[in-house]
C-alpha cells in the first residue's frame, strides 16, 4: 500500500508540473523580431507568426502574468505589402507604452495571442528599428564613391626571343574636387568577411522597394557587418587608382574599402567588389641570319667576231711582212 501511495504521488507531482508547463507563456526572444521605422508607425515583424493573423497588446511589465493579461483590447495584426501578418506601433501606442515621464523612449513587452495560445513576453526596442536611412544606407553601398573597374595591358617585356604581354585590373576612383582617397583591400576568402560577402550579393539581387520579413533581416544583419568591418588603418590612393597586388593571380576576389575625405575633415566611406585580372600572352619570333658574301670577279672581255677575224688576218699580214724583209736582208748579205 506504501508502495502504491508512493507510485500515485510521483505520478500527481509529475502530472501538476505538465500542467503548470503548458499553463506557462512561451517567451519569444528579440532575436526572432525585426522592426521597421516607416513614415507614420513601426512595423514589427516576428517571422514564427506573421504567417497567420494574431491579436497582441503592449506592456511595461515583462512578470506580469499570463492571466492576468486583458485580450479583450487586444489589437489585430496588419498585412504588410506583401501579405505578412505584423504588429504595428502608431503614434498613439508609442505614447503609451513606449514613453516615460520625460518623453524619453523606454521598451516595452508585447504578447500575441493566435487563437487560444499565448506567447511572451517580447523584448520591443524602438532603438533597434531599422530605418529608411538604414535601408537606403544599404541600397546605395558600392555607388557612394563612384569608381570604374576595369584592365590593362602592361608594357610588353621582350627575353630573349619571347616577348610577354601581360593583362591586369585597376580600380580607378572617379575623383571630385576637394576631396583626397584613401583605402584598404582585403584579400578573400577571410573568415570574418565570409558573411558580409554573401549578403551583399544576395542584396544586390533584391527587387527594388521589396519589403520582407528576409530582405530586412539581412539589410540589418549587413548594416551592422559594415559597421563592424570598416577598417581603422588606411592606405594613401595614388593617382586616383587602385592596383591589384602585383602578385595577385586571376580570378582572385578583393573586397576594396575607400573613404573619400573633404578639406573639412568629413568623410564617406564605402565598399567595392573586385576580381583580380592577369592574364600574359607570349609571341615568339624566329630570326632568320642571312650571311651577306660579297664576291668580286674580272668579267669576261668580250668583242664582236668579225673583229677577231680582222685582227687575225692583219697579225698574219704583219708576220707575212716581216718575214719578207728578213728574206731581203739574207739575199743581200750573201752576193
Amino acid at each position: 500500500m506504501k508502495k502504491l501511495y508512493k507510485e500515485i504521488s510521483i505520478i500527481t507531482l509529475i502530472a501538476i508540473m505538465i500542467i503548470a508547463l503548458l499553463q506557462f507563456p512561451v517567451n519569444a526572444t528579440n532575436d526572432e523580431l525585426e522592426i521597421v521605422k516607416t513614415e507614420n508607425e513601426y512595423l514589427l515583424y516576428d517571422m514564427t507568426i506573421m504567417e497567420n493573423e494574431f491579436d497582441f497588446i503592449f506592456t511595461k511589465d515583462e512578470n506580469i502574468e499570463a492571466s492576468a493579461l486583458d485580450f479583450s483590447t487586444a489589437i489585430n495584426s496588419i498585412k504588410d505589402a506583401e501579405g505578412n501578418n505584423v504588429a504595428y506601433i502608431d503614434s498613439t501606442l508609442e505614447n503609451t507604452y513606449f514613453k516615460d515621464a520625460n518623453g524619453d523612449t523606454t521598451n516595452a513587452y508585447m504578447w500575441i495571442k493566435q487563437g487560444e495560445e499565448v506567447s511572451g513576453p517580447i523584448l520591443v526596442d524602438l532603438n533597434t528599428a531599422i530605418t529608411q536611412e538604414i535601408i537606403d544606407f544599404v541600397s546605395k553601398t558600392t555607388t557612394r564613391i563612384p569608381v570604374t573597374i576595369g584592365q590593362e595591358e602592361r608594357e610588353p617585356v621582350t627575353e630573349e626571343n619571347t616577348t610577354i604581354t601581360t593583362t591586369v585590373g585597376y580600380l580607378q576612383i572617379e575623383a571630385q574636387k576637394g576631396y583626397t582617397y584613401e583605402y584598404q583591400l582585403i584579400e578573400l576568402p577571410n573568415s570574418s568577411y565570409t558573411r558580409f560577402v554573401e549578403l551583399a550579393k544576395e542584396i544586390s539581387n533584391f527587387e527594388e522597394n521589396a519589403v520582407s520579413y528576409e530582405n530586412i533581416s539581412k539589410i540589418n544583419e549587413f548594416y551592422q557587418l559594415y559597421n563592424n568591418l570598416v577598417p581603422e588603418n588606411w592606405n594613401e590612393v595614388a593617382n586616383n587608382r587602385i592596383e591589384q597586388p602585383e602578385d595577385a593571380r586571376n580570378g582572385e576576389q578583393y573586397v576594396v574599402w575607400i573613404k573619400a575625405t573633404n578639406s573639412t575633415g568629413e568623410n564617406i566611406v564605402d565598399v567595392q567588389f573586385m576580381t583580380s585580372v592577369r592574364e600574359e600572352t607570349e609571341e615568339r619570333t624566329t630570326e632568320t641570319v642571312k650571311e651577306e658574301v660579297t664576291t668580286t670577279t674580272k668579267l669576261p672581255v668580250t668583242f664582236d667576231s668579225n673583229m677577231i677575224l680582222i685582227i687575225v688576218f692583219a697579225v698574219i699580214i704583219v708576220a707575212i711582212i716581216v718575214l719578207l724583209i728578213v728574206r731581203k736582208k739574207l739575199a743581200n748579205k750573201s752576193k
